[in-house]
């Protein structure tokens, strides 16, 4: 939307779906050395358990930005015009439904030496998510456990690349401004700047080894919001 009545934006939203067949966490167009799959390539149909999601993969996204210029007012007392006009408010907004992960497991349990193991699932992949993970520490439940078990020895487990996906992402920054002229080239401009202004909590991805401590917990979260004061000179 080109400029009207003082404000301008823009918007996109994005519906897609990524498929590779590359190793877990690979995020280029080739296998690199150290970027093994899961099976020994000399099994047949040794790319079976990394054909899925790529890494990047995220079904909906949605950025939009904008810009207000806010009126101005013409009548009142000079003092009181000087303070309220000249300012305006930018903003930029993005969302977006989780990145994929892969429930793997830390050990050598195919005894192959790829240490590229798949944990062993258990229920279908709609029953996987719930409560059990946290147990007595501050955290996030996200997957159950008892979903999940070490492959027997020998095996690799039965889980594809990036079945299973992270929480989703929100986020609102916001400016507001105010230019000050000194002269036609010189001038000031003042900025408060607020990051995730609504303070929401984005969590991040869930412990996805088997054998690791707190599997299918959440244990961070990106920055709170967060807000700064700029001068800003122009020259």
């Amino acid at each position: 939307q080109r400029v009207s009545h003082g404000l301008a934006f823009v918007a996109n939203y994005q519906w897609s779906k990524a498929l590779d067949n590359l190793p877990y966490q690979t995020n280029n167009s080739f296998a690199q050395t150290g970027q093994s799959y899961v099976y020994p390539v000399y099994m047949p149909n040794f790319k079976a358990l990394d054909k899925g999601r790529s890494d990047f993969d995220t079904r909906q996204n949605l950025s939009a930005s904008y810009q207000e210029k806010f009126p101005t007012l013409r009548t009142g007392p000079g003092v009181v015009r000087y303070i309220l006009n000249g300012w305006s408010n930018t903003g930029l907004f993005q969302a977006n439904t989780g990145l994929p992960y892969t429930v793997s497991v830390s050990s050598d349990i195919s005894q192959t030496g790829i240490l590229k193991d798949r944990a062993q699932q258990l229920v279908p992949n709609n029953q996987v998510y719930g409560s059990g993970a946290c147990k007595s520490q501050p955290c996030v439940n996200w997957m159950i456990p008892s979903a999940f078990t070490l492959p027997a020895t020998g095996t690799f487990g039965n889980v594809p690349k990036n079945t299973f996906s992270a929480p989703g992402y929100f986020d609102w920054d916001t400016a507001l401004l105010r230019d000050f002229t000194i002269t036609e080239r010189y001038k000031f401009q003042f900025r408060a700047e607020y990051f995730n202004v609504v303070n929401k909590t984005d969590l991040g991805a869930p412990v996805s080894s088997l054998t690791a401590a707190g599997f299918g917990s959440i244990t961070s979260s990106l920055n709170p919001r967060i807000a700064q004061f700029a001068l800003k000179f122009i020259f």
